[in-house]
């Protein structure tokens, strides 16, 4: 089951097989595809981006730890101090560290080049997952589990949490979360069946309602024209959402 993918400098997209404990890379072309088993079985690999080093990263959500593969296919992994942190959504810092998830343990972890892992504590339950980084520098993250929206500094201190007004419910919520080039950040409301949007400058958060009912926004990316583009993984769509 491929997970999340990256574009990287040899030309290549890479992903991760989740159920397959392998990271792939795949050609442009789609002619070839090449996997690199993991070292360590049940690794369940789930996110993955470019490092400032050339190399690609990525969490293994089922071992807890944090994986890198240079594009030779030499992979090195990184235990994360929390045992069963469940690692999950990982994106490459403006201060040339990893940062990302840890679902089950309610922290931001942050992992140099060099593999120096340190970790940051948000609220409790909150169980954050997409991450990203914003235009300002800053972390920014969805939280599943209360269904708000965090922002972290890079040294790790000036947390924040603002709710995004979704009802909190017994199942996943709130799947991904992208920022527009309008620095204003886009998420995906599952159960809602809508595309929110949270002013970057904390002024509001909007909600525009899906067309095919039920169908389950999850993913979400920025085309090449600047639009939301998200999965609809009950309705069996890709959507398209403008803001401008």
């Amino acid at each position: 089951m491929p997970d999340d993918l990256v574009a990287a400098p040899d030309g290549n997209l890479w992903f991760t097989e989740f159920n397959g404990n392998k990271i792939g890379k795949i050609s442009t072309s789609g002619t070839t595809i090449v996997e690199y088993p993991l070292p360590t079985p049940g690794s369940e690999p789930e996110g993955i981006t470019l490092g400032s080093d050339g190399a690609l990263w990525f969490t293994e959500a089922g071992t807890s730890k944090i994986g890198r593969i240079t594009t030779s296919g030499t992979i090195t992994e990184y235990a994360v101090p929390t045992a069963n942190a469940d690692p999950t959504s990982i994106t490459s810092g403006s201060d040339g560290a990893l940062w990302f998830t840890e679902y089950n343990t309610a922290k931001i972890g942050r992992i140099t080049t060099a593999g120096t892992v340190s970790e940051y504590s948000v609220a409790a339950g909150s169980k954050p997952t997409s991450i990203l980084t914003g235009a300002d520098g800053a972390i920014w993250f969805l939280e599943q589990g209360t269904n708000k929206i965090g922002r972290m500094l890079t040294n790790g201190t000036g947390l924040s949490e603002t709710t995004l007004g979704v009802a909190v419910a017994s199942t996943p919520t709130i799947g991904a979360i992208v920022q527009g080039a309008d620095s204003n950040f886009y998420f995906t409301d599952i159960p809602g069946n809508k595309i929110g949007q949270y002013l970057s400058n904390g002024g509001g958060l909007s909600e525009y309602s899906i067309p095919t009912g039920a169908s389950s926004p999850l993913a979400a990316a920025i085309g090449p024209d600047q639009r939301i583009y998200f999965s609809e993984s009950a309705g069996n769509k890709i959507g398209q959402f403008s803001y401008f």
